[in-house]
């Protein structure tokens, strides 16, 4: 079997209920307010050498879902 992609992981890790199998992601957003971010395309930065900016992200006020399209902007 190949390796598990980062997010598959991450929904593995400290799984308590197997009949609850994406316990992380609730548990992390709904109930934490901690954010998933997931395929941010850092490659400007990174070609830019850019060591250090300001990272904004304005998730829109949703309430009781666990996904949902975000931009996040790097300021300079």
């Amino acid at each position: 079997m190949g390796e598990l992609a980062p997010e598959w992981r991450q929904v593995l890790v400290g799984l308590t209920a197997p009949s609850r199998p994406f316990i992380v992601h609730q548990t992390l957003l709904a109930k934490k307010g901690v954010h998933i971010l997931e395929n941010v395309n850092t490659a400007p930065l990174i070609a830019d050498r850019v060591k250090e900016f300001l990272f904004v992200l304005g998730p829109p006020k949703f309430v009781g879902t666990v996904q949902v399209v975000v931009n996040p902007i790097a300021i300079r």
